[in-house]
């Protein structure tokens, strides 16, 4: 049986950093995959013809929820129609449609109590995100890629924050006269900008 594989995120967005559970899915399936699938289960099924009925589903439930019908299936999905926006008073005007109009899609209490009930799940190791520099100037002299004594080396990229009290990170410069040096000061540390003084 195949597995559900998901993997840890971090949320940057706590103090201190927890967390998330990502969904990695292992495939997208169109409207051929899908056909197929049903046809391996169903083999007096034709494939085109299963595609053809899928694809006349979906344009009937549309035309459905244009005339403003709610479509539920029970066991499997409900479809309808809801408004994202706001009135200061009853009668004011409505945005454009394109701009208000969201449809729903919702999963029958069924449907994932036996998903789940099938599901195993499979742990992934949590994806490394390596530091990206785009680009360093230093701040005296405005120039690219040097470094200047007197200034401050402004880093600037991605996933570049990390913490100073932390043995096992830090900012190395390597490939100046004096090879390998370790930084100790700095102005700023973010994860889009580092100052080193």
């Amino acid at each position: 049986m195949a597995t559900v594989q998901w993997r840890p995120e971090v949320n940057a967005l706590t103090t201190p950093p927890s967390y998330t559970v990502r969904y990695m899915a292992r495939d997208v399936l169109g409207y051929d995959e899908l056909a197929a699938e049903i046809a391996r289960d169903n083999p007096v099924w034709d494939k085109d013809m299963i595609k053809a009925v899928l694809i006349a589903r979906d344009k009937t439930i549309m035309q459905q929820l244009v005339n403003g019908n709610q479509v539920t299936l029970p066991d499997a999905f409900s479809y309808r129609l809801s408004f994202n926006a706001r009135l200061n008073e009853p009668d004011d005007p409505l945005p454009s449609v394109d701009k208000m109009l969201r449809v729903k899609v919702s999963a029958s209490r069924t449907f994932v109590k036996q998903t789940a009930q099938e599901v195993r799940l499979e742990r992934l190791p949590a994806e490394e995100k390596l530091p990206l520099i785009n680009a360093a100037e230093d701040t005296l002299l405005q120039l690219s890629n040097v470094l200047n004594p007197q200034g401050v080396l402004r880093l600037t990229g991605s996933n570049l924050s990390f913490d100073l009290a932390s043995p096992d990170c830090g900012c190395v410069l390597e490939g100046t006269r004096s090879g390998r040096t370790v930084q100790t000061q700095f102005a700023s540390v973010a994860n889009s900008e580092i100052l080193v003084v």
